[in-house]
């Protein structure tokens, strides 16, 4: 945020808010560990390609069933993020159009 404001990129507190919100939400994620269950996800996916590769039953089944249950771990924090993210846009609707309301309540009076 502070690159934006020094390049002149912000000029209206909503959306300094809006961006700062944002933010907090990132590394909220980040301290959660959503980056690393998605390296995790990388990381399984690579291990069942190489078992598939080698042609071990057993070693791909394994490997199948991890890579399921990381699936469903980012399927959850992706449910939860895109609410998250539905919540913050509802926001940021309720805002803006109080800010088309306000001026048009300015408009009316001059």
């Amino acid at each position: 945020m502070e690159m934006r404001e020094s390049e002149g990129g912000y000029s209206n507190s909503v959306l300094k808010s809006l961006d700062s919100v944002i933010c907090e939400v990132i590394m909220e994620e980040e301290k959660r560990g959503v980056l690393k269950d998605v390296r995790e996800l990388n990381d399984s996916a690579n291990c069942l390609a190489a078992a598939l590769e080698t042609g071990k039953g057993d070693s791909s089944s394994e490997k199948a069933e991890e890579l399921k249950r990381r699936l469903e771990v980012v399927e959850m924090v992706l449910d939860n993020l895109g609410k998250e993210v539905d919540h913050l846009f509802s926001k940021l609707l309720a805002g803006r159009n109080e800010l088309i309301d306000g001026i048009r309540r300015n408009i009316k009076t001059e």
